[in-house]
């Protein structure tokens, strides 16, 4: 008897994220509770349903929680979603996955409010938190405003953020703009280590780093640095870290 109700139990659980046998399990719940069949014909049907299920599904695909934040929140449209992927799938793949439906370039993720690398394994009902933050070129003017105020959440006592820009003299010489170019595979590859970096080794929870390519007059932003953490220190370490770090390795 109590063999019996686990599997039945069992079933009932694995049907929660498969609709199509979702119906069938509330039937089934029914009918025993209410007492229409035997018991011992419920309990062998049940089974062969939870055995056929079992080798459809539990192996093959499982659903994860996505929790986005900050701007993702807001391109995304939602503040949590469920993902389907087949069993076995790692962070990278689910990363591939939202990749989709919004660029995330650069991103930190947590499991289980932890962070986790992109070939941690991903189990069913896992909670992965998709952090905020922006790491791209451009070749348009940065709009500073805009990624500071979507750098800001309710858990953090700072925002630091550093604006680089075009001054009007270089090495004792009158300046009138500057050129920037990247190798820019290589240097969007090494910017979103930084960001990953102060994420974890500097405690920041977001970070955005933008770099302009082209021709920049006096006064134009170069480069916007954004750091948001729980505590002024932290961001403020990170910051200039990240900007000390990007000027050195960064092939831009």
């Amino acid at each position: 008897m109590g063999c019996h109700a686990l599997r039945i139990y069992d079933l009932i659980r694995l049907t929660r994220a498969i609709p199509e046998f979702r119906a069938l399990a509330e039937i089934v719940a029914g009918v025993i509770f209410l007492r229409k069949m035997p018991l011992q014909n419920i309990a062998h049907r049940t089974q062969q349903l939870w055995n056929r299920c079992s080798r459809r599904y539990s192996s093959s695909t499982m659903h994860v929680r996505v929790l986005p934040f900050g701007v993702l929140k807001e391109s995304l449209g939602t503040d949590a979603f469920l993902v389907e992927l087949e069993g076995g799938s790692t962070v990278a793949d689910l990363v591939a996955h939202v990749g989709k439906r919004v660029p995330l370039r650069g991103i930190a993720v947590s499991v289980n409010a932890a962070y986790a690398d992109g070939a941690h394994v991903l189990r069913d009902d896992d909670e992965v938190g998709l952090p905020a933050g922006e790491i791209r070129l451009t070749r348009e003017p940065i709009e500073a405003q805009r990624l500071v105020a979507a750098a800001k959440d309710g858990e953090d006592g700072a925002v630091v953020v550093f604006d680089g820009i075009v001054r009007n003299n270089s090495r004792g010489k009158k300046t009138l703009y500057l050129d920037y170019e990247a190798y820019e595979e290589m240097a969007l590859m090494q910017m979103e280590e930084l960001a990953r970096e102060a994420r974890g080794r500097l405690n920041a929870r977001h970070v955005t780093i933008v770099h302009r390519l082209g021709r920049l007059h006096v006064g134009e932003t170069s480069v916007l640095i954004v750091v948001a953490s729980a505590h002024r220190a932290q961001a403020y370490e990170a910051s200039r870290w990240l900007i000390d770090t990007l000027k050195k390795t960064v092939p831009i």
